[in-house]
């Protein structure tokens, strides 16, 4: 029976585990970072997403455990109104949730291990596939390519008060970044906010952020004033470079490691999943020889989002001309 290797644990590396036919693969899943605490923030999860949790048996549980948003409201950073209207369909799920449910769909003949890979070379495997995030070692050693910053940092955590987001989906651009706040599970509110500097840890992040988004309104200061270091994640964005190969030898890119993207479209984690999913209906029909059935499909379309993120991340802080123009686009629709 071949062999397969997954580097990495996350969304993408338990969904593939979870979706490989144990009758046509020996799988081992490598778990790189096993003690890395989950604050619970949410993935918003697509209905094509949702399909593939169908798929792997998980979806019922993720709709029960998450939550929508009964509109979408945009702004800038006065509170001047940009676009609203229905929610869009999508499932805020909490990461940690996610996770769970993924790691207990993987079955039992599936070796966990827990080791830090530093050399792709020593690695057994027919296949070993880089689920290992953006800052994928295997690509580093194969490809020879590191991700690029996008010159932006991100907060992001959940506050225990549901009546900050106010059952709606609220984003606020302005030139000094984007803030967000949307329902959460529990009932909580999950938010994010974008900085243009970065800062030594979480709690001097925040006192930037504070200070960054002092004028904005009422809704937004309060979730900043509220939000605390032990319950904020800070980390830099990081955008995956363009490449014409996801398959190099025995090595597969998927999820962050083939195409890590700015975070605003909210599609990385679904991405994550379509990559998983692709990639386990190739081999469970082609053994090894169906890592190439994969490439073909999934090297463009996430590299297209990966682009329109880079895109909608400029547009956020382009200014009130492209605002302006923004809304009377939303007015004539």
């Amino acid at each position: 029976m071949p062999t397969l290797t997954i580097v990495g644990a996350g969304v993408c590396g338990r969904a593939l585990a979870a979706l490989v036919h144990p009758d046509r693969f020996d799988v081992t899943l490598i778990e790189q970072r096993p003690d890395r605490v989950e604050l619970g923030t949410a993935f918003g999860i697509w209905p094509r997403a949702l399909r593939v949790l169908q798929t792997i048996g998980v979806a019922d549980r993720i709709r029960a455990d998450s939550v929508g948003a009964a509109r979408g409201e945009l702004y800038d950073g006065t509170g001047r109104r940009l676009a609203a209207g229905a929610g869009p369909g999508i499932l805020l799920t909490p990461r940690s949730t996610l996770l769970a449910a993924l790691a207990e769909a993987i079955p039992s003949s599936v070796r966990r291990v827990r080791a830090r890979v530093e050399d792709p070379d020593t690695l057994d495997g027919d296949l070993v596939i880089a689920a290992d995030g953006a800052r994928s070692v295997i690509r580093r050693r194969i490809w020879g390519q590191e991700p690029r910053s996008a010159g932006v940092w991100a907060l992001r955590g959940v506050l225990a008060d549901p009546a900050l987001a106010e059952g709606v989906a609220r984003e606020y651009w302005s030139p000094s970044g984007v803030v967000g706040i949307t329902p959460h599970a529990g009932p909580s509110t999950n938010w994010y906010a974008t900085l243009a500097e970065s800062a030594p840890d979480a709690a001097a992040a925040l006192v930037v952020a504070r200070r960054t988004y002092a004028t904005h309104p009422e809704q937004v200061r309060r979730v900043l004033d509220a939000a605390s270091a032990g319950q904020t994640a800070w980390h830099e964005i990081l955008e995956a470079r363009s490449t014409t190969q996801l398959v190099s030898g025995r090595y597969v890119l998927v999820g962050d490691a083939a195409h890590a993207m700015s975070p605003h479209l909210g599609r990385g984690a679904c991405e994550s999943l379509m990559d998983a999913a692709v990639l386990a209906r190739a081999l469970n029909a082609a053994g090894p020889d169906g890592a190439r059935a994969y490439q073909r499909s999934r090297l463009v379309p996430p590299q297209l989002i990966r682009m329109a993120g880079s895109g909608v991340r400029r547009l956020a802080v382009s200014g009130p001309t492209t605002y302006g123009v923004l809304r009377a686009l939303t007015r004539a629709r």
